[in-house]
């Protein structure tokens, strides 16, 4: 074979190589972007079903939350049967005055966010979004939590019915607490 020839085959074999390579690491790119966006959306998941299962707990930390300046000196008082003289107070202080004003924004988005899936299941006049608002609200925000037997009942489904109604929910929910950039990566 020629110097000419072998030459050529050699960049022959490099040009598939590297398109081979350049292939293979956009794929596995792509593969690793596509594995991200699932665990984000699962993490969103995770993180709005939680928000939910504790949406009665937060909402009456947020409504009795005693943080502001003219009750301080009341908090420092129990604080100091709580915690030793020596602690910093005002760190402590603090940071129950942050926690409760983060509760209480928190909660805020949320309860706006519901009356936004309200309003946007009502107005699609499909009983089946109208009925997941509602098994979602009877499950994690009405003051009485009934069960996914009651749910049931209630709405003559099938129990197995009602879990598919809260994630579907907790889906659409999860949209609106975190934005819009969830329903682009799905």
């Amino acid at each position: 074979m020629s110097k000419d020839k072998s030459k050529l085959s050699e960049e022959r074999i490099a040009n598939i190589a590297a398109k081979v390579g350049a292939e293979t690491a956009i794929s596995k790119y792509e593969a690793e972007r596509l594995k991200e966006l699932k665990d984000t959306r699962d993490y969103r998941l995770r993180n709005t079903k939680m928000l939910l299962s504790h949406y009665r707990e937060f909402k009456a930390h947020a409504e009795s939350a005693i943080y502001s300046a003219e009750q301080s000196e009341d908090v420092i008082d129990v604080l100091d049967l709580m915690w030793e003289r020596n602690h910093r107070r005002e760190q402590v202080v603090n940071s129950i005055k942050r926690s409760a004003v983060n509760t209480k924004i928190i909660m805020t988005h949320i309860e706006s966010m519901l009356e936004v899936y309200k309003s946007f299941a009502e107005r699609s006049r499909k009983q089946s979004n109208i009925r997941q608002y509602q098994v979602l609200c009877e499950r994690y925000i009405d003051d009485v939590q009934l069960t996914v037997e009651e749910i049931a009942e209630k709405h003559n489904i099938d129990p197995r019915t009602v879990y598919l109604d809260i994630d579907a929910g907790i889906d659409r929910l999860s949209k609106l607490i975190f934005g819009v950039e969830l329903l682009s990566k799905e």
